[in-house]
């Protein structure tokens, strides 16, 4: 496929130092009295301004990289490396900030579907229900606004990767970086339960914070990059065999069973979308040797402790049964999110806050009665409800709209490449689709998507859909045939 043409890059002009100097002036008066959305907002773009002016279209790149980089920092350490950085510039804002300016160097190069329109109205309803309470909530009210203002990242994404090739850099990434993120889950586990890890200066939590629900999301991505056939692709023994590698992602689900079960039930639902998605006899001999070993840990039921924390097989079943237990010891937490849910659905539905919820800077735990005083808990630990509380129904509609039509879109066409047998774009769709699901679960019983080391992933899984989704509907339209074997994908891949 003919690759699209670069622009040139332009000069550095020294008009840009002034020029950005006032910018800084400006931003640091506005934060001064009081506006730091505004003042956030002026420095994002004097970033992505200076980017662009000294890197010119090699920012695109620039961004891809920086944005690989970020994926695993926040993979790995979690909400940790969110606060890597200094405000308002956190690590995840200034990848935002070069992501701009990439895509004002690089150019817009496709046309909206019915989807973007769907995303932008979706930002633009989130920015209405913001912007009434910058005055009052100030910063309060810009971290809450993260929950539309990361979405940015799926644009962005779908606006720069444009390219068959772009996709071969992306599994080869992570297919790098898999065996590493597997085998690190137990160490990671271990180190955060038993350490005191130092702070970046200024956040208010440890440099690396481990939260089972994020972990399963990611274990999820995992099992389908590997069932899917994108690890074992190249023509060549890798260096961790695929065996060593379900094992590591057993024992990692092991421990986001024992301490979530959303974490556990985003991996599940993964798992068993991919076996919906890829039905094959090569995974009844796994089914099998786990119901084996399962059988044996009950009857054996061994039993340790890891930093006053029992861990037994016992444990690991009333774990898993709890999800569906309504009489189980955490029954309580169940009703209580529910209980909140449903004012929720009362205040909006039946209330005064149909239109435009009760915005982004509300402590909603606090202010719907459910936590005495502020506890830094400010969202229902579900993202659609946090849309209906925060954007009311236009913002649930919209939200759901695009998700919904998101997730059809990727299912169709994940099964058109099955059925022409499309080895290249059929395994790469429902790796995607699978890890969205995923997200899509956890977000579900966590508060996930409302922070930069859930949004920022899934937003860019988004993008990465979005861009296949064209790119596919582009190789069809000009009647270029796709891989139509292994080895084609093992040669690429």
């Amino acid at each position: 496929m003919t690759a699209l043409p670069v622009p040139v890059t332009p000069r550095p002009s020294w008009l840009m130092i002034p020029g950005a100097l006032l910018v800084a002036l400006v931003a640091g008066r506005v934060g001064a009295m009081g506006s730091p959305f505004i003042a956030s907002t002026l420095v994002v773009l004097l970033v992505a301004a200076g980017c662009y002016a000294f890197l010119g279209a090699r920012l695109r790149y620039v961004f891809l990289g920086v944005l690989a980089v970020v994926l695993f920092g926040y993979a790995f350490g979690g909400r940790g490396f969110a606060y890597f950085g200094a405000a308002p510039l956190y690590v995840g804002e200034v990848t935002l900030a070069i992501g701009l300016g990439a895509v004002f160097a690089y150019g817009l190069r496709a046309r909206l579907s019915g989807l973007h329109v769907i995303l932008l109205a979706f930002i633009g309803w989130g920015l209405v229900t913001t912007l009434p309470y910058l005055g009052t909530a100030r910063i309060d009210a810009l971290r809450d606004a993260a929950f539309w203002g990361y979405s940015l990242f799926a644009l962005i994404v779908w606006a720069l990767v444009r390219e068959r090739s772009q996709f071969v850099g992306a599994v080869r990434a992570y297919r790098i970086a898999l065996p590493v993120f597997l085998f690190a889950v137990p160490v990671i586990w271990i180190v955060v339960s038993t350490v005191s890890l130092p702070q970046f200066p200024g956040a208010p939590v440890p440099v690396i914070v481990m939260k089972a629900g994020d972990f399963g999301v990611h274990l999820a991505g995992a099992a389908a990059f590997i069932a899917l056939g994108l690890y074992r692709a190249k023509n060549r023994n890798p260096l961790v065999p695929e065996t060593a590698l379900w094992l590591a992602w057993g024992f990692a689900l092991l421990i986001v069973v024992i301490t979530n079960r959303g974490g556990f039930l985003s991996a599940s639902v993964g798992l068993a979308a991919l076996i919906v998605l890829r039905p094959s006899l090569k995974l009844i001999p796994m089914a099998i040797v786990a119901g084996i070993t399962l059988t044996v840990l009950i009857t054996v039921n061994p039993s340790f402790e890891v930093n006053n924390r029992q861990i037994s097989a016992e444990r690991v079943t009333d774990r898993i049964t709890s999800i569906v237990d309504r009489g189980g010891e955490r029954q309580g937490t169940v009703n209580w999110r529910l209980d909140w849910w449903g004012t929720i659905v009362g205040y909006t539905f039946g209330g005064e806050h149909f239109w435009t919820g009760k915005g982004f800077g509300a402590d909603l735990a606090t202010e719907d009665g459910f936590i005495g005083e502020s506890t830094g808990l400010r969202s229902p630990h579900n993202a659609t409800m946090t849309a209906l509380a925060r954007m009311g129904v236009p913002g649930l509609i919209l939200w759901s709209a695009f998700h919904i039509g998101f997730g059809l879109a990727m299912f169709r066409s994940y099964l058109a490449a099955r059925r022409r047998d499309d080895r290249f774009w059929a395994p790469i769709l429902g790796w995607l689709l699978i890890y969205w699901a995923g997200g899509m679960v956890n977000g579900s019983f966590d508060v996930y998507w409302e922070g930069p080391q859930g949004a920022i992933w899934m937003w860019t899984v988004i993008g990465l859909g979005l861009a296949a989704l064209e790119l596919q509907r582009r190789e069809r339209s000009e009647e270029r045939p796709a891989a139509s074997s292994r080895a084609q994908i093992g040669a690429s891949v």
